[in-house]
């Protein structure tokens, strides 16, 4: 294979050709591919920085230029404003946990069950109606992952533990 001045490859004892956006559109792909393989996820606005998620809910972010590293839980990306060399660092963190939103228990709740909702002013029953909630004192829906909520429990059905 060869590349010419215009960045097209060129492959060698076959009949190919990609042009210049084939190629970019090529290297994104095999990039993908082995940042997935490696269980990695990349900022596609600073691609130099890939963010490594653990088990306990914290990221390990490197800068692949730098070697400059920090490992950071959701709390910490979102509850400080860093300067300098961090900034960027922080800023990849922001934008895994913003493209990875944190799955809260509610998320999954069923047809038929009540849920007493935690918002900011007030707490209320609401029923899951299919994909959304459904105040019991209004009937409006909201959905089951809107930002206003701040905490959720069951209680209807009741847990028989």
């Amino acid at each position: 294979m060869k590349v010419d001045t215009a960045g097209a490859l060129h492959f060698n004892h076959t009949n190919g050709y990609l042009g210049p956006v084939e190629v970019m559109d090529a290297e994104e792909y095999f990039q993908a591919r082995e940042d997935a393989r490696r269980g990695r996820w990349r900022d596609p606005h600073s691609p130099d920085f890939v963010v490594y998620p653990s088990a306990d809910g914290r990221v390990r972010v490197i800068d692949e230029r730098s070697g400059i590293h920090l490992t950071a839980s959701r709390e910490d990306a979102h509850g400080f404003e860093p300067q300098g060399y961090l900034r960027g660092l922080f800023k990849a963190a922001w934008a895994y946990f913003d493209a990875h939103p944190e799955v809260k228990p509610w998320h999954d709740a069923k047809e038929g069950e009540v849920w007493l909702l935690k918002f900011p002013n007030s707490a209320q029953p609401w029923f899951v109606n299919g994909d959304y909630f459904q105040s019991v004192k209004t009937l409006t829906n909201i959905s089951k992952d809107d930002a206003g909520i701040q905490a959720a429990r069951r209680i209807w059905p009741e847990d028989a533990s």
